[in-house]
């Protein structure tokens, strides 16, 4: 268990981390967070949650990726290798599903795409949409 470093930090904060650190590598959304602190018995408001949430996507500790408007925004947990972490999203058209790709030659085509026209992509507001294995198998 990773001890914020905050200026503020309460319970409700300490036992938010407690949790994004054991789903390290997953996103979460905000009624995920909600529902383990229910199950936790931590008597925590949506909006508190919500609060907490920006407060560390601001200070680096975790990351936001909002696929498509009116979905709810995934949040993954970083701690401090906000740097480190580089993985690519895929959507599924047909069942929805969001997955995450870590893979190095991504990162070779961004770096083609940045240096030879000229444009960087933010990669935590890009999705790729296609057909995930499962759904291609029952096609």
């Amino acid at each position: 268990m990773e001890q914020i470093r905050s200026k503020y930090n309460t319970r409700h904060r300490q036992e938010i981390v407690d949790y994004l650190e054991s789903t390290q590598g997953e996103h979460v959304i905000v009624s995920d967070v909600c529902a383990e602190m229910a199950k936790r018995g931590v008597k925590v408001g949506t909006t508190t949650v919500y609060r907490q949430m920006e407060r560390l996507v601001e200070e680096g500790i975790v990351t936001r990726f909002t696929s498509f408007p009116g979905e709810p925004a995934c949040y993954q947990y970083v701690g401090d290798k906000s740097e480190e972490v580089g993985h690519y999203h895929f959507k599924c058209k047909k069942c929805g599903r969001l997955l995450h790709i870590s893979c190095h030659e991504f990162g070779h085509c961004m770096e083609h795409i940045k240096i030879d026209h000229g444009f960087e992509v933010d990669m935590t507001q890009t999705v790729f949409i296609g057909l995930c294995k499962e759904c291609r198998d029952t096609e």
